[in-house]
């Protein structure tokens, strides 16, 4: 039984870092539109479920060495309604240079 949930971990885990390694490709651009309004889809995983994607964007409020410009990327990943939440945040920086990546979280 706990072989079982390891791997479905692991298989939720690979779709998040999947969409997160597609993202991070991204012109900052394209990165800026998700805060006006967050983006969904839908995503099939290697275990040939299908998994709700959600991207979210935010500015990042000052602080020593961050501009007004700098935004927080959240990726959420779920499964149906009362699925589990994956959720991994990294930032980005000015014209698209990666800062630093968030440690995933599962809620």
């Amino acid at each position: 039984m706990t072989g079982q949930f390891v791997w479905k971990v692991h298989l939720r885990q690979d779709v998040l870092d999947d969409a997160v390694e597609e993202l991070r490709r991204l012109p900052y651009e394209a990165l800026r539109e998700p805060v006006d309004q967050p983006r969904t889809k839908r995503v099939l995983g290697r275990d040939s479920k299908q998994y709700d994607l959600r991207v979210t964007a935010q500015w990042v409020n000052g602080g020593v060495g961050i501009s007004s410009r700098d935004l927080d990327i959240t990726v959420q990943l779920t499964r149906g309604w009362f699925g589990r939440a994956t959720t991994e945040t990294f930032q980005v920086r000015g014209p698209g240079e990666v800062v630093s990546a968030g440690a995933g979280t599962a809620s």
